[in-house]
């Protein structure tokens, strides 16, 4: 008998081969076993992104602008991460 345990690594390769909703299955797994793995909270914000970019092809402008506001949200999701990190 097999226990399946999630990794990340399944999850990014879920999300390579274009099961983004299996990915983020996994990644809610993780994080709900481990609610302050920053990793896995990275990795379930990129693999938002990749939804949004398979998306219908907005006008260029728009298309920038989403793009600057989603890396913005990302980068600040990522430094409150940091900052809540114990140290080593």
């Amino acid at each position: 008998m097999s226990t399946r345990l999630p990794t990340l690594t399944h999850a990014r390769i879920r999300a390579m081969q274009g099961d983004v909703d299996g990915a983020r299955r996994i990644v809610q797994e993780i994080l709900s076993a481990r609610p302050g793995d920053c990793a896995a909270r990275a990795l379930l914000d990129e693999i938002g992104l990749t939804q949004a970019r398979e998306r219908p092809e907005p006008s260029d402008e728009s298309r920038t602008d989403s793009s600057v506001l989603a890396l913005r949200t990302w980068l600040e999701r990522i430094q409150k991460a940091r900052e809540h990190e114990p140290a080593r």
